[in-house]
């Protein structure tokens, strides 16, 4: 019973020690319902998109934070249709992205700017009633963007709004959407 007992205490020892540790990693969803894609001339409003990412911040002096991550980014698609022809885009991407983050005081409130180079590509299939043709290709490109959240002990809260802007095979693609969202820390 004291044997229990002992390593019940040294458990729950653990686990406060633990749950005041920094929680330095991250993992992130942040859904982006509002995306939309310009190829050159043609834009087009795209459906539900999401992101997905990994990173670590960084502590710095006077509030100032610095997260790098590392983030995937589906940013929905959209089929247009005419006369039996239908044209269906899809665009995704894998980044790099850095956010200097102002952390209000302990209220938990933050300020983050974003930016981020990655590779990010772009699918076109047209189909008819004699079949389809599809074409991807990819690029680099950049993101920007702002974002403002709450950050608890282990979970975050998060709404902002990014930009890509990327080269693709010849072709200016610029994507746009408002996204929230919320990261698990640990």
């Amino acid at each position: 019973m004291k044997k229990a007992a002992l390593i019940g205490l040294s458990l729950l020892a653990f686990g406060a020690n633990a749950s005041d540790a920094p929680r330095d990693f991250y993992v992130g969803l942040n859904l982006l319902p509002t995306g939309t894609i310009d190829i050159d001339a043609l834009s087009q409003d795209l459906d539900l998109g999401a992101s997905f990412a990994f990173g670590k911040r960084f502590d710095l002096d006077g509030g100032w934070l610095i997260d790098g991550e590392i983030e995937y980014l589906y940013m929905g698609s959209n089929t247009m249709s005419n006369n039996g022809l239908s044209m269906e885009t899809t665009g995704s991407g894998l980044s790099l992205n850095v956010k200097p983050t102002y952390k209000f005081s302990d209220s938990g409130l933050y300020l983050a700017g974003l930016v981020g180079v990655g590779s990010y590509s772009v699918e076109l299939e047209v189909r008819d009633d004699q079949g389809s043709i599809k074409a991807e290709d990819d690029g680099l490109g950049f993101t920007y963007g702002l974002e403002a959240g709450y950050d608890a002990n282990r979970f975050g809260l998060a709404l902002g709004y990014k930009n890509v802007a990327a080269d693709i095979d010849s072709l200016s693609v610029d994507y746009s959407s408002f996204y929230f969202g919320a990261k698990y820390k640990f």
